[in-house]
């Protein structure tokens, strides 16, 4: 998944703080494995010696999925820079659920959104959860087998680039655990981001070995070690441009992709742009006016909302949460409008944060802090989601392939056109962008556009704040066996919400190059707002 810059991702601009993204769902391979179970190389490698382009080893699996799917194990040998030939070594965790009914069908290949986020494979509870989601998201799966692999500096046993202190909400949000003034938020992040710089580099990462180009170098190299001749790609989020970068480089590899909240790699604008949240957070105003119910519990939600921002902007209010798993302290720290902002962007991802936003900003506007917290303060703080995402990996991720793009001037130009966001969006200035991360230059060639005659469907969400039906429509315009799918009220991760975006899936998956109906027009996402 992804962050427009602002609030936590204006935090991230600088220091890879908690950004969303893009894709959904689950995240990159976590495995509970014995030093025994790992193969020979992994255990001895000599950190200098660099693999081939990519080197399959098997290894045992400690749980297997019920319902009548196979899991295959393995790693995935690879070099970690391969622009050096002394690079070393570095390990890619791969799972396979085999076909339950063998078709003959490509395989598909998962390719998970963030950059960073973690696939929870550690225990049977994860590998439970990857099969439910196949048979719930992806039935049609069950007639191939379906590769997910672990992508570079991704958490894999604790191991990756990982940076935890990036994602503490002591860090970006200068909370405190005692009532009192908040700490200087921007001044933790530039120590949090040179600590994680320094700590990557004593652990003998070379981070410029860490973007995009290399990540579909890892996949090409899995498909080819792997013996298959093409692949379906399944890309969410990050994961399309993931895959966008795999078509450039291995069109023949490819047998057709789908793409839902597309993020193609020519898209550089959305450092500096918040028209997609604009147009998110206004369509979410009007839905709820259109509904009879939200309307007459939230009359006039838009400018109570704007009086909110401003008086927020004076007076800040000191607020504390409670972090309903334990693990941390209740927090205290000071909510002011760039802080509701972000929390009120990250809500516009999920179909339940948008159905909770107006009584959101409802209770916070009358006083009622206790109903806020619990609805949207809490769930922002303290998301599971980010529990095992690899700050380092987003951050080396994302500076190695846009920060080259970033453009304070735009930001200013953006700061004006939207007065009520200026203070939001003026974070990302106060922070030094990728200070010390690799950043590499704009004719690099990887922001051009991808043209490929692979079959293409596209999926975006009509309400998507961060990958708008706008990107994957200037996606399209490559793609000459292309076909784009825009899902009325859905936002980020379509087929999370959408069933008639999984039918639409389904449909493509036998035939790509069939032309499709426009399943979801008139039958997009409903929203049952909370309005107690």
């Amino acid at each position: 998944m992804i962050r427009a810059p602002g609030g936590r991702a204006a935090a991230w601009t600088a220091a890879a703080g908690r950004l969303v993204p893009g894709a959904i769902m689950l995240g990159a391979i976590m495995l509970a494995l014995a030093a025994a179970a790992r193969p020979a190389a992994e255990r001895g490698a000599p950190p200098w010696r660099a693999a081939a382009d990519g080197v399959w080893h098997d290894i045992g699996c400690p749980w297997q999925p019920e319902g009548g799917r196979r899991l295959d194990c393995g790693v995935l040998e690879v070099p970690e820079n391969r622009a050096d030939p002394l690079s070393r070594t570095i390990y890619l965790h791969v799972r396979i659920f085999r076909a339950r009914r063998p078709s003959g069908l490509p395989p598909v290949l998962f390719l998970n959104g963030g950059p960073g986020q973690a696939m929870d494979f550690e225990d049977a509870e994860g590998v439970a959860g990857w099969a439910d989601y196949l048979d719930r998201v992806m039935p049609w799966s069950g007639e191939r087998d379906v590769i997910l692999p672990a992508q570079r500096g991704t958490l894999v046993r604790g191991v990756g680039l990982a940076c935890p202190e990036l994602g503490d909400p002591r860090v970006y949000l200068g909370a405190t655990e005692r009532p009192g003034p908040p700490t200087d938020w921007v001044a933790n992040l530039r120590r949090a981001d040179s600590d994680c710089r320094a700590r990557l580099g004593r652990q003998g990462h070379d981070l410029a070995g860490y973007s995009t180009t290399e990540n579909a170098r890892d996949m090409v190299a899995l498909r080819r070690a792997l013996g298959v001749g093409q692949w379906m790609l399944y890309g969410v989020s990050y994961g399309t441009r993931l895959g966008f970068e795999i078509l450039r480089q291995d069109p023949g590899g490819v047998w057709a992709a789908v793409f839902d909240s597309v993020f193609p790699p020519q898209v550089t604008a959305h450092w500096h742009d918040p028209a997609p949240f604009v147009a998110a957070l206004g369509a979410l105003i009007a839905n709820c006016a259109a509904d009879p119910l939200c309307d007459r519990a939230f009359p006039d939600l838009g400018r109570r909302l704007d009086r909110l921002l401003e008086r927020l902007a004076e007076a800040p209010l000191p607020i504390h949460v409670d972090d309903p798993g334990g693990r941390l302290p209740r927090l205290y720290f000071h909510l002011d409008d760039t802080v509701l902002i972000d929390m009120i962007f990250s809500a516009l991802y999920w179909r339940d944060g948008i159905e909770a936003l107006p009584l959101a900003i409802d209770a916070l506007d009358r006083g009622d802090v206790a109903r806020f917290r619990e609805v949207l303060a809490e769930p922002w703080v303290f998301d599971p989601l980010f529990a095992g995402w690899a700050h380092g990996m987003q951050a080396a991720v994302t500076c190695n392939d846009d920060f080259a793009f970033f453009d304070p001037d735009a930001l200013r130009a953006a700061m004006a056109r939207y007065p009520l966001l200026s203070r939001w969006l003026g974070l990302a200035l106060r922070l030094p962008a990728c200070d010390g991360w690799p950043v590499r230059p704009r004719d690099s060639g990887f922001a051009r556009p991808v043209s490929t005659a692979v079959p293409v469907l596209m999926l975006a969400g009509a309400l998507d704040p961060v990958t708008p039906p706008a990107y994957a429509e200037a996606a399209l315009a490559h793609l000459p066996r292309g076909q784009l799918h825009v899902v009325p009220g859905a936002a980020h991760s379509v087929l999370d919400s959408a069933p008639c975006a999984r039918a639409l899936v389904a449909r493509f998956a036998q035939a790509p190059d069939r032309p499709l109906p426009a399943l979801c027009a008139g039958r997009g996402v409903h929203f049952d707002f909370l309005t107690r």
